[in-house]
């Protein structure tokens, strides 16, 4: 065991690290509350693209600009389910295959308290109506949203 991963005991003995992450309710129910605004960013940013796509008019780089968006959304969504997966006293391995990444680097690159402060300054995206419309003849898809979704 390496001393990084050593506390020191009171009689100065090395104690081995917690086994179990630490739990911070607060903190889950915050992220919980990100994740769900975030969620609503993403649609709002999609249905944009959507409807620029269907517009066929619309210069690339606005199409980029949404594209990036979406990915930094979604980036920003992923460190809020690390930090909530941490909060809730659950280990990073669990998320580690799905993400790509190991247990260490999730724990490293999504610290709670940047995270944090990223969501105590985001800006949150505002729905634009009919800003592009859609070319002649051009059907955009509609898709009924139900929420919260039907139980079981």
């Amino acid at each position: 065991m390496s001393m990084r991963s050593r506390v020191q005991m009171a009689d100065g003995g090395p104690k081995p690290a917690r086994s179990v992450p630490s739990a911070h309710p607060a903190r889950a129910t915050r992220c919980t509350e990100a994740l769900r605004d975030i969620a609503e960013d993403c649609t709002v940013v999609s249905e944009d693209l959507l409807v620029s796509a269907y517009s066929g008019t619309t210069p690339n780089t606005e199409l980029l600009q949404s594209l990036i968006s979406l990915r930094d959304l979604v980036e920003e969504a992923i460190g809020v389910v690390v930090v909530r997966q941490r909060a809730q006293g659950k280990p990073l391995e669990d998320l580690a295959e799905f993400a790509r990444l190991s247990g260490d680097r999730l724990r490293r690159k999504y610290d709670p308290a940047s995270v944090d402060r990223a969501l105590t300054t985001r800006h949150r995206p505002k729905p634009v109506t009919n800003a592009h419309p859609a070319a002649a003849g051009t059907q955009l898809p509609t898709r009924a949203i139900v929420w919260p979704p039907p139980s079981a």
